[in-house]
């Protein structure tokens, strides 16, 4: 009895995907929009220009001017040191560091700057 139900009910629930089945009609005009649009050849033929262009971008930005910056900051937490000379021991308190720096850098003359764009 229960086989005969999951039997009647697998029939009924493929009858009713068969059901829901539409034809795919299009016209030709839309038949070539599609295949534009999923055409893998084309798709990656549009990928490998879009990565050239940033690639040519990314080349010419090398010649702009370029700025770099940074900042070091150390913390010995107050410790203090003791060093001895031959007897004669000093104190050393270590103190917080901070330095900073900025460099600009400009491009004047590359060949293979020139050749690369």
């Amino acid at each position: 009895m229960i086989q005969s139900i999951g039997l009647a009910a697998l029939v009924l629930c493929g009858a009713w995907a068969r059901a829901q089945e539409q034809p795919f009609v299009l016209t030709l005009q839309q038949a070539q929009e599609y295949a534009l649009q999923h055409n893998k050849t084309l798709l990656n033929a549009k990928d490998q220009e879009l990565v050239a262009r940033r690639k040519y971008l990314e080349t010419l930005t090398s010649g702009l001017p370029q700025v770099k910056s940074g900042l070091d900051y150390t913390t010995y937490f107050n410790k203090e040191i003791e060093i001895d000379f031959g007897g004669m021991p000093m104190a050393i308190e270590m103190e917080d560091a901070f330095s900073g720096n900025i460099q600009l850098s400009q491009l004047i003359f590359s060949g293979q700057y020139i050749a690369g764009i």
